[in-house]
């Protein structure tokens, strides 16, 4: 949800347009993907922001917590994107 939420807000920010966000299960092993997709061109720069300021982490927490991270280039726009490995199911039992 953070990782979401960070690309979202950048989204928001900078793109200053419609948003779209799309979560996709990649396989069995449980990889997820989630992609932001915004009306502008520009791609995400990652920053380096001084202890004291209030905005500029957000691209390097997905950078630093994500599985993998991209930028792809659309017709409209761009799409910025994440993946993350979830944990795999506990066994077969119920749970009660």
């Amino acid at each position: 949800m953070l990782l979401t939420s960070e690309l979202v807000t950048n989204a928001i920010l900078h793109g200053r347009c419609v948003v779209s966000v799309v979560v996709q299960r990649l396989d069995a092993r449980g990889v997820v993907r989630v992609e932001v997709q915004d009306g502008s061109p520009d791609v995400p720069l990652r920053m380096s922001p001084s202890r004291l300021a209030t905005t500029g982490r957000g691209l390097n927490i997905v950078i630093a917590a994500a599985q993998s991270f991209g930028v792809v280039a659309a017709p409209r726009g761009k799409t910025v994107w994440f993946e993350l490995a979830t944990p795999a199911p506990s066994g077969g039992g119920r749970r009660g």
